[in-house]
């Protein structure tokens, strides 16, 4: 049966045949046609149409699923082609909303689902046609979830957070924030941040919010992390990043550039040498990074219990392995392949870097998401940034020693402390549901799932 499209609410489509009603003298003046006449001249066809003589309604679920994924297409192009979302909206949504009253309903409820500010030109404009929209839909139709209350999710850079304080109240159905630091500095950090978090204790849709994502950051600090757990307790998503404002796809210069804004590496050098710390006791490893990560990140984010998905976007590598890297891959030393030098997969293909630094990584990894398992009880995924990608196989040396670690203690002593890297054959991660759990590109990631039954503490990498 052919598939004609035809919303609730329209009117049924007819067909028309018209003719002049108006029949012309000699002298040129128009003469109405009798009543019998006009009946004949104009001929309204309610009948099917020939063509389809049958045909159904696209079911209204369709129909949302299709403008949903026209929406998404849009957007995604908007983003690839570094266009405003202003400019997205009167590119490929301004005309659809001429098609009928309630595609225009579903196409602006699925648009304005998200909101990108990128100047504050573009973000007053946005606001003023949403008020716009719920004015019309609420007083002229009787819409009470319309307008403001489409808003789910808030991409917004830092330095327009406090101009669109006032609004960030309007948004009542905000669930996801989403701050961009790229134009802060370590400098400006600390004021940008008290201005981000006063706004946010001020808005009662901090209360609501269940998804925060701070990128960009120049440092990754204490008073930071503080910040979030005291406003926001409910957040089940926090993704808190400073890698992703290094720039490793363009040449050294500019990488050597972009690390002067940001800490990407916060962990010291502990040891005289890759070596010996690659050799050394794992659980002497395990006390140093559980007193230092306690210390940093455990204990204050031990607030948020409703916290599944966490991402710390820093490198648990040493925090010389990128400024180190430039000179290895200069060709005078065998076996190292001739690849950019500024890039992840440079550092991840470089022999040198993964023969001396790849194993402390990977075992930082592991140790400290068991760490942060250990205070935020209901943690079932941990991210970090990582230079080195999973490429161990189940089942091939030292895969074991590298993706999996189960720990069993007895709250802090570390004297009661058991550690073993093999998996046990009866273990299934139940928790690798989410194919992506931050829905974010893998590039220069590492995604852990935990298995947390109280004393006993599981981490295996998925990613």
């Amino acid at each position: 049966m052919p598939l004609r499209l035809d919303l609730p609410g329209d009117t049924p489509p007819l067909l028309y045949r018209r003719t002049s009603f108006l029949k012309r003298t000699r002298s040129g003046r128009p003469v109405p046609l009798p009543v019998s006449e006009l009946k004949d001249e104009c001929v309204a066809i309610s009948a099917p149409d020939p063509i389809f003589p049958d045909y159904a309604k696209v079911p209204n679920e369709l129909l949302d699923r299709i403008i949903q994924l026209y929406i998404q297409a849009a957007v995604e192009k908007g983003i690839n082609e570094r266009w405003s979302q202003k400019f997205v909206f009167n590119k490929y949504i301004k005309d659809s909303v001429l098609v009928s009253r309630d595609f225009r309903f579903l196409i602006l409820r699925h648009f304005f689902s998200r909101l990108f500010f990128e100047s504050k030109d573009d973000s007053k404009d946005l606001l003023d046609y949403l008020a716009m929209v719920e004015a019309c839909y609420r007083t002229g139709q009787g819409f009470s979830f319309a307008g403001y209350a489409w808003t789910r999710s808030l991409y917004c850079p830092s330095f327009l957070m406090a101009a669109n304080a006032k609004s960030l109240d309007l948004l009542t159905s905000l669930r996801d924030l989403r701050v961009d630091f790229m134009h802060s500095n370590i400098m400006l950090q600390r004021s940008c941040c008290e201005n981000l978090f006063k706004v946010l204790s001020a808005s009662p849709v901090v209360c609501n919010l269940t998804s925060l994502t701070l990128t960009a950051l120049p440092r990754i600090d204490l008073h930071i992390l503080k910040s979030i757990a005291l406003i926001m307790p409910g957040l089940t998503r926090l993704y808190v990043s400073s890698t992703d404002g290094l720039d490793l796809d363009c040449c050294p210069e500019c990488y050597e550039e972009s690390s002067t804004r940001i800490f990407h590496s916060p962990v010291p050098i502990q040891f005289p040498s890759v070596l010996d710390m690659a050799v050394s006791d794992f659980c002497f490893i395990f006390s140093k990074a559980l007193t230092a990560l306690k210390q940093l990140f455990g204990s204050l984010l031990a607030p948020l219990e409703q916290l599944t998905h966490l991402y710390l976007g820093i490198f648990l590598s040493n925090q010389v392995l990128l400024d180190i890297h430039a000179f290895h891959d200069r060709g005078d030393s065998p076996g190292i392949k001739s690849v950019n030098s500024s890039t992840f997969e440079a550092i991840h293909e470089c022999h040198i870097c993964e023969m001396c630094a790849r194993a402390s990584t990977k075992q930082s990894e592991l140790l400290g998401s068991l760490v942060l398992a250990h205070h935020v009880k209901s943690l079932r995924y941990i991210g970090w940034s990582s230079c080195f990608m999973m490429n161990l196989a189940d089942g091939q040396a030292g895969a074991d020693k590298e993706n999996f670690v189960e720990a069993e203690w007895k709250e802090d002593d570390m004297n009661t402390l058991k550690l073993s890297h093999k998996v046990p054959k009866d273990f299934t991660c139940c928790l690798q549901d989410d194919i992506n759990p931050f829905n974010d590109s893998f590039r220069s990631k590492t995604v852990l799932a935990i298995d947390n039954t109280g004393q006993k503490i599981r981490v295996l990498r998925v990613v």
